[in-house]
This record gives C-alpha cells, sequence and structure tokens, in this order.
C-alpha cells in the first residue's frame, strides 16, 4: 500500500483539488485508492461528490472502514467531519500526544486491500500534517508559480526531513507546481529557479491554471472527465501516470 501526502506552506495553492483529481486518476487505473481529508476546512468531501449537508467524519468515529464513503466515480475516502472549535483542540492535543495515531489507522485499514491511500493534509506545519508524513510513502509539496511558494520550500524540506524520513515507509518527496499559467514571465522564472536548484526534487509536469477545474468541481466530476481535452487534464494525467512509475518502481 503506497501512502501519498499532499502538503502545502499555505491554503489557496489547488491543494485539495488536486488531492481528489490524482484519487480519481489513479482508481481509473484500476488502483484500489482511498482519499483521506486531514484538513479540518472538510473540502476534500465536496469534491467526491458527498452530500453538503452531511457532517459526518473520522474525528467523532475514528479512521475506520466504518467511515468511509464511496465516491461516484469509485474512490473511497474518509472526509473529516464537523467540529466545533473545542472539539478539535482536544483532537489536535490527541495528536500531539499520539504521533503514531495515523499510523496504526492505515495499518489497520490494510485488510481493505488498498493499492493507495491519498492523504490532504491542512496547509502549513501543524499535527495533522506531522500525523502524515510520519506514515507516508511519498510527499508532493504542492506550490504556485510565485515567490512566495518558492520561499516556502525548504521549510517543507526540513518537515519532511524531521517527520517523514524516520518512518520506514518513506520513500521519496516531490515539488509540484500546480495552476501554472499559460503564459506570464514570473511563473516560468519560478519553475526554471526549482528545476534548477539541486536541493529540490521537482515533479516533471506543471498542473497548469484552468478554470474549467472549478466548473468540473461545480459539477462534481473530475476535470480529466468534464474536459478531458484541457490541457490541465493532460497534465494531471501525466502527473498520475508518472506518480505510478515512481511510486510502483
Amino acid at each position: 500500500m503506497q501512502v501519498i501526502t499532499l502538503m502545502s506552506a499555505k491554503g489557496g495553492v489547488g491543494k485539495t483539488t488536486l488531492a481528489a483529481n490524482l484519487a480519481h486518476g489513479l482508481h481509473r487505473r484500476g488502483y484500489r485508492t482511498l482519499a483521506v481529508d486531514l484538513d479540518p476546512q472538510n473540502a476534500l468531501r465536496l469534491h467526491l461528490g458527498m452530500d453538503a449537508a452531511d457532517t459526518s467524519g473520522f474525528i467523532r468515529e475514528g479512521l475506520s472502514r466504518n467511515v468511509l464513503f464511496t465516491s461516484p466515480h469509485g474512490v473511497y475516502f474518509a472526509p473529516f467531519g464537523d467540529v466545533q472549535a473545542d472539539d478539535l483542540t482536544l483532537f489536535e492535543a490527541f495528536l500531539a500526544e499520539n504521533p503514531d495515531w495515523l499510523a496504526r489507522s492505515i495499518t489497520a485499514l490494510e485488510p481493505l486491500g488498498f493499492d493507495y491511500v491519498i492523504l490532504d493534509t491542512s496547509p502549513g506545519p501543524n499535527v495533522f500534517l506531522n500525523q502524515a508524513l510520519a506514515t507516508t510513502s511519498t510527499a508532493l509539496m504542492v506550490v504556485l508559480a510565485d515567490a512566495a511558494s518558492y520561499a516556502t520550500v525548504p521549510q517543507a524540506l526540513e518537515l519532511i526531513e524531521r517527520h517523514a524520513k524516520p518512518n520506514p515507509r518513506y520513500r521519496e518527496s516531490f515539488v509540484v507546481i500546480n495552476q501554472q499559467p499559460v503564459n506570464g514571465r514570473l511563473g516560468h522564472q519560478v519553475r526554471s529557479a526549482l528545476a534548477n536548484d539541486r536541493e529540490i526534487p521537482l515533479a516533471p509536469v506543471s498542473v497548469h491554471r484552468d478554470s474549467r477545474v472549478g466548473m468540473a468541481m461545480a459539477y462534481q466530476q473530475p476535470v480529466v472527465q468534464y474536459a478531458p481535452s484541457a490541457m490541465v487534464s493532460l497534465d494531471i494525467e501525466y502527473l498520475v501516470d508518472w506518480l505510478v512509475d515512481q511510486t510502483q518502481a
């Protein structure tokens, strides 16, 4: 079972949308895939066809087969669940005291036969990201092609060094540029800077910006189904195939 963590230093980089589309892509290739929402915003479920009024999630019931839903497109997923501020504070304290909680929970799900587990984490350094890195096989740092994102990469690499590398499942990490502008000098300069930095493992494809990603979400469809010939869809397909090659090697 391969565990893939999507992480970001800040919100608004399209990490959750990318997580949902990667999960769909893996499922379409015949892999049994589970997506887990480790972000209190509880937004991943909206990308995967869950009723917006449904407040259930693993924060109340624990991460087990009993809390798993199935997307209309075949992806299994565990929503975070809606929670009050006091309950969230208690849960964060519990995670800080039990740094292997997620690793143990995912190991307990292995009899369900998942090939891939996609972990969508809360932006920035936090207990949810620490838990994810402590069980991940591959970490994907999602950034925008801007100077602010470029500046956050060293911090993300430090978190991976601290929390991911000690865990026996960990293999590798990569930076993925999301919402790459089709035109624009700055975006290409940032990509070139990342590509030329030998300390930064850059994924070989950037996912281009496209308004049809949001439109696909409104129809609760992966963008590769909503607009299969769009550049963003081709980017995601390439990224999924590359990810399979990396994780199955």
